[in-house]
Parts: C-alpha cells; structure tokens; sequence
C-alpha cells in the first residue's frame, strides 16, 4: 500500500536495475562470505539460467487466435509507458521467438496509431474494451 502521491515526474522506481535513476546494488554493503565448512558466498542464480526456452515452446503451443490475445493484452498494457522502456521490453519478447516480438511490437503501434487519431475517450474506452473481453492463459 502506498501512502504517498504517485508523482510521475519523478517516478519512485524501488528496484534494480530501472529506467528512472532509482537505487542501485551497493558491493560494498554485502556480507561477507560465511564459514561453514569452507567458505560459502551468494549464488548467482542468473548464472546458466535460459528464462527464453520455456516460455518460447509455451508460445508455440498457441493457436494463432490466442497469440493475437496475447500481443493485444500486452500492447494494452504497454500504452503510456516510455517507449525506450517497450524497445526494451520488446527486445526480450524477441529472444523468447521472433513472431512473439514482432506480434506484440505491431499491436503497439497499431494502438499508438490509433491513440493519435482519436480522442483519449474513444481510446480508452477500447483499451478497456479489449482487455476485459481477453483471456488470460
């Protein structure tokens, strides 16, 4: 629960790494490594870890008519966010398989094309539209 304004000049990005100059890791603080039987330290759990197989053989289960919910609910999710954040985004999309990133990145454009040519009323409206009538896998 927040109990503060959710000022979006200066967004509160609580976590590492982020886009908005929020905290980073600190070496210098961690603790030292602890004498057990031999010296044990920190696992880096990011070490031989694949997080794009699993996710990308899920994807190619998909019928054509779940994919396209899919890049919709997340290109709906994406409006309004910065889009040096959704290049970045979509560049994980694309490690995951090429028609994932490529699916979603023409769903934001399509909704970005449509939020410039209509009034925000009949935009947001769509938006709630699409995302209420989506599945969710």
């Amino acid at each position: 629960m927040r109990f503060f304004d959710n000022n979006t000049a200066n967004p509160d990005a609580y976590y590492e790494p982020n886009s908005f100059n929020g905290p980073v890791e600190d070496p210098s603080v961690a603790e030292p490594p602890a004498a057990i039987s031999g010296d044990a330290d920190r696992y880096d759990h990011r070490e031989g870890n694949d997080d794009y197989t699993q996710v990308g053989n899920l994807f190619r289960l998909f019928t054509p008519e779940q994919k396209q919910r899919l890049f919709t609910n997340i290109a709906t999710a994406m409006t309004g966010v910065p889009a040096f954040i959704v290049e970045r985004q979509l560049a994980l999309f694309s490690k995951v398989d090429a028609a994932y990133g490529a699916g979603v990145r023409e769903a934001w454009q399509r909704l970005a094309t449509r939020h410039r040519a209509e009034p925000a009323s009949t935009y947001l409206c769509d938006c709630i539209c699409l995302w209420t009538d989506a599945v969710i896998f």
